[in-house]
């Protein structure tokens, strides 16, 4: 969402939705199962429109993961909850 304009300089608001449908994904080590993964998340990027990336951005992701995947005949389980918060900041270069 643009949230502010100064010229060639934008402010942009955002949102992140994160899932993906259960799954087997294949690995050296075995067949892994994707039970559950679904994240959400905001933040905020800004663009100068005579710059190719971004000059600066933040935001804040949760994510939770379920899956499964047997090892020497027992199921083992793992559930992990990641919380990312990355920052971005550029110079202009004279």
């Amino acid at each position: 969402t643009l949230k502010e304009r100064k010229g060639d300089v934008i402010a942009l608001d955002i949102a992140i939705v994160q899932s993906a449908a259960p799954q087997t994904i294949s690995t050296p080590q075995g067949d892994m199962k994707l039970n559950k993964l679904t994240g959400a998340g905001s933040g905020n990027i800004g663009f100068d429109l005579g710059v190719a990336l971004p000059v600066d951005a933040k935001t804040d992701v949760k994510s939770d993961m379920s899956m499964g995947m047997a090892m020497q005949g027992q199921e083992m389980a793992m559930d992990m909850t990641t919380d990312i918060t990355m920052t971005l900041s550029s110079e202009k270069k004279q």
